[in-house]
């Protein structure tokens, strides 16, 4: 459970601390919180953003709440965001209780930068609904119907929850699960699509692709953006893709794509997607 807190307690400038037990706080919010009681996950993400930063001091904890795991060290990462600059940060707990303090800094809203550290807090949360796959495929378009969610499949298991995966796609151009996100008022800002993905063995030729396009009033595509192919890679690992918001885009469609080169099906397979906005 990372915190985000101030001075050498755990504050943000008003004095108060965002965590499981207050998840928002001075315009700061925790949107993505994992293991409570009833959500257990081998791999729990958690995320706090704030949209409109106050000035003054923050910092960013570590705090191992409850020790699970007896006797075993518990890896954690910590992303530490502000606009469009990013560090990230490793290390271990090991007993219940164990607190590390992982970075405080100074930000000044009047030029939206740091001191004394590095960042913290996108300008926007995940924008996508139904990112983690728990709703199904809600708020998703599969327009040939090849896509499905699942907590396992064919031996492939979530990262936690349920992931999405395609289906009974042989087609040699490529099947794609989409979805359009408002991004109104957002021109010149940077857009990320994050996922987690995964193929199914090792020699699959399979490939996922990532790909954001911006759409007018219109409708019409004026920009885009598509990552690498990717494929054969049977651990679940970052991939995303970034670009800047086009003037005139009020629509980022953001897909999630799958080639298929052999096998009885295409292999692609994606959890925790997440778009933001910084800069």
């Amino acid at each position: 459970m990372s915190k985000i807190c101030s001075n050498c307690g755990s504050q943000i400038p008003d004095g108060s601390e965002i965590w499981h037990g207050n998840k928002s706080a001075q315009g700061g919010t925790l949107d993505i919180d994992a293991n409570n009681a009833q959500n257990m996950k081998d791999h729990p993400i958690e995320n706090v953003f704030f949209p409109n930063p106050a000035s003054g001091e923050y910092w960013v904890y570590v705090y191992n709440y409850e020790d699970r795991t007896p006797g075993q060290s518990t890896n954690w990462i910590v992303r530490v965001q502000v606009g469009s600059e990013e560090e990230v940060f490793s290390g271990t707990v090991t007993e219940q209780e164990d607190t590390v303090e992982v970075l405080g800094f100074r930000y000044d809203s009047t030029n939206s930068g740091s001191s004394g550290g590095s960042s913290a807090g996108t300008v926007t949360g995940n924008l996508l609904t139904n990112g983690d796959a728990s709703g199904g495929l809600n708020g998703w378009t599969a327009p040939d119907g090849k896509w499905a969610t699942a907590n396992s499949y064919d031996g492939v298991t979530a990262l936690d929850g349920n992931f999405f995966y395609t289906k009974g796609f042989t087609g040699t151009n490529g099947t794609r699960l989409y979805q359009d996100v408002d991004i109104s008022g957002y021109t010149g800002k940077k857009v990320t699509l994050s996922t987690q993905n995964r193929a199914y063995s090792n020699g699959h030729t399979d490939e996922s692709m990532l790909k954001i396009e911006f759409l007018n009033a219109s409708g019409s595509v004026i920009d885009e953006a598509s990552s690498a192919k990717d494929h054969g890679n049977t651990t679940w690992h970052d991939m995303s893709v970034s670009a800047v918001v086009p003037s005139g885009a009020v629509t980022a469609r953001v897909s999630l794509y799958s080639y298929y080169k052999t096998g009885s099906e295409s292999d692609s397979y994606y959890d925790n997607v997440s778009l933001t906005v910084s800069g």
